[in-house]
């Protein structure tokens, strides 16, 4: 229901993610760099361990009612671990 097409140029983007992590700095440098001038908002959030499904849902919450960007994207990603076990099942896909 939330699912909108994406802009060509979007003004602001909303990354969810951790706000310690170095996929955070790649994101935000790749976004100025294809996108001079862009805005980018963080829903910080847990990404691995205990919590992170109901802390990356809430995030996501957040973004979509606070956030005003145009496209948001969520880097939750664990090479140790299967990705659904990571962001358990549904919870973060019904957010």
């Amino acid at each position: 229901a939330r699912k909108r097409p994406l802009p060509l140029f979007p003004r602001r983007i909303g990354i969810v993610t951790s706000r310690h992590g170095a996929a955070l700095r790649d994101m935000v440098r790749v976004a100025r760099s294809r996108f001079p001038g862009v805005g980018i908002v963080l829903a910080p959030a847990l990404v691995q361990g205990a919590g992170a499904a109901a802390d990356i849902a809430a995030a996501l919450d957040a973004m979509y009612r606070y956030g005003r960007a145009d496209v948001i994207t969520c880097v939750a990603r664990d090479d140790n671990r299967a990705l659904h076990d990571l962001i358990g099942g549904t919870i973060v896909v019904d957010a």
